[in-house]
């Protein structure tokens, strides 16, 4: 039997790695612009006025990670899709989050690709 301490350390260890996986949180941990550059990391990219930037991406977590890279890039997104399982959906302004089948691709699959 735990003691109400074990109880509690045990769900701090659990929303601790809750927390660690937010998709949103990891952009916003990894993805960031100082002055003519964007960072991915320790990765840089160098940026003019004229850059445009295009997010692409898939997966479940897509559209949170979308939001949050609109969140830090606004503007200087020039578009993008994001191919998400059914029920995934999310907003954004500048980028075309678009469902599909999962695990089994389907049309909408092969038009998001397309896209």
């Amino acid at each position: 039997m735990s003691s109400p301490l074990q109880r509690a350390d045990a769900l701090d260890i659990f929303h601790a790695g809750l927390a660690a996986v937010n998709a949103r949180d990891a952009v916003r941990r990894t993805l960031r612009i100082e002055k003519d550059a964007l960072y991915i990391g320790s990765e840089r990219a160098a940026l003019s006025p004229s850059s445009r930037i295009f997010v692409v991406g898939a997966g479940k977590a897509g559209a949170r990670m979308a939001e949050a890279i609109e969140e830090i890039l606004g503007a200087r997104i020039a578009g993008g899709v994001i191919s998400v399982k059914d029920g995934h959906a999310g907003h954004s302004e500048r980028i075309s989050i678009r469902e599909a089948g999962h695990p089994l691709p389907d049309a909408r699959s092969l038009a998001n690709g397309r896209a």
